[in-house]
């Protein structure tokens, strides 16, 4: 028997759902609260690499996200030149135990997220939009959670997938480390680019990438200092395209089509912000995973990757053990926290370095790489 009979997971972003998706298979009655009042997605593009695609698959989700999406198995580095030169192609880092899965795959972030809703309707997990916690007060062995439409309800366990500004968080007493980069990323989409078939990086006066993320969409990022723009949340429309424009003016190659055929009403910026939740991640059966315990800034486009990697322990752990004790946090906190703490800082490390370093590998730092390739 599961060691959890009732679950209640806040936030219905990629990590929540899948949580919430993987328990229900196993028997477990899930509740899922929303506040917003439908399923979106922040953002365009998401890169989901090996290690997120093995996650994906044990959730029943990979031929729906391969073939939605596009598959990957190599990395370009382009040097920012007169011809954007290919310096290096390299394949996305891959577990030995699973050959079927590729490096990697990029999805449109809505389709995404369409597809894990349709994944907890077929589980049968209960999901409620517009609706999130009041407050949480632990009973012994369960936690009385209050609802903002006036209900309550005695559950097993609470988990918090609410992202990095998590109330569940807050409300537990979990505290941590909040770190600024000053680093902004504009993304957009486009038409497909002749010869962009992979991801597809620029090294030099700056940093931008290319990825297909379906059979005819293009994602694309380049890479800003909020430093040098201290009024990027409030740029224009057309001052912001003109910001992108200017930074793109240093990248060839496909950047020469992109310049000219990215849609512009698709630019949205992101801060590249940073946050890690001291360990331990419960405060009794209270939980937060994903964003709420550790943000990552996407330069190793693992941020969601090691969500989804908490999701699928954290649901083992609790299909396998007959009780929620000490020994099963102990054991969650042993294959998570350095995995996911070690992801973070070397994310950080490449987000401040110096933009016009020169090109380097997109994975070049080798625990980084071995953890992609290895089991949380």
């Amino acid at each position: 028997m599961p060691a959890v009979q009732h679950v209640l997971v806040i936030g219905a972003g990629p990590v929540g759902l899948t949580v919430a998706a993987l328990l229900a298979d196993g028997g477990v009655a899930v509740d899922v609260v929303e506040k917003r009042e439908a399923i979106t997605a922040v953002g365009a593009g998401l890169l989901l690499q090996n290690n997120a695609l093995r996650v994906i698959k044990k959730a029943g989700l990979f031929s729906r996200v391969t073939e939605a999406g596009h598959v990957l198995n190599t990395f370009t580095i382009r040097r920012a030149d007169a011809e954007g030169s290919v310096v290096m192609r390299e394949p996305f880092p891959r577990a030995a135990t699973d050959a079927a899965v590729p490096g990697a795959a990029a999805i449109s972030r809505p389709r995404f997220a369409r597809f894990l809703q349709e994944r907890v309707d077929e589980a049968g997990v209960k999901l409620r939009l517009g609706c999130t916690f009041r407050s949480l007060h632990q009973q012994g062995d369960s936690v009385r959670v209050e609802l903002t439409d006036g209900s309550h309800g005695d559950y097993d366990l609470v988990i918090g997938a609410d992202g990095v500004g998590s109330a569940v968080r807050d409300a537990a007493g979990i505290t941590g480390e909040r770190i600024t980069i000053n680093a902004i990323i504009w993304r957009f989409l486009g038409p497909p680019v002749d010869g962009v078939d992979d991801l597809d990086q620029i090294h030099g006066s700056g940093v931008g990438g290319l990825l297909p993320i379906g059979k005819d969409v293009l994602y694309g990022f380049v890479g800003d200092s909020a430093t040098a723009l201290p009024n990027w949340a409030s740029l224009s429309a057309d001052a912001a395209v003109d910001r992108v424009l200017g930074i793109m003016d240093g990248f060839h190659g496909p950047w020469d089509e992109v310049r000219r055929t990215f849609d512009r009403g698709s630019l949205r910026p992101m801060l590249q912000d940073a946050y890690l939740a001291d360990a331990p991640w419960n405060r009794g059966r209270i939980v937060v995973i994903g964003d709420a315990a550790h943000n990552s800034p996407p330069t190793f486009a693992q941020g969601a990757a090691q969500g989804l990697e908490d999701a699928l322990v954290l649901a083992e752990l609790l299909m396998r053990r007959s009780c929620v004790d000490e020994r099963l946090w102990a054991e969650f906190h042993a294959r998570r926290v350095d995995r996911a703490r070690t992801v973070l800082r070397a994310s950080v490390a490449r987000a401040k370095a110096p933009a016009g370093r020169g090109p380097e590998g997109f994975m070049d730092d080798e625990a980084v790489a071995h953890i992609i390739a290895t089991g949380p």
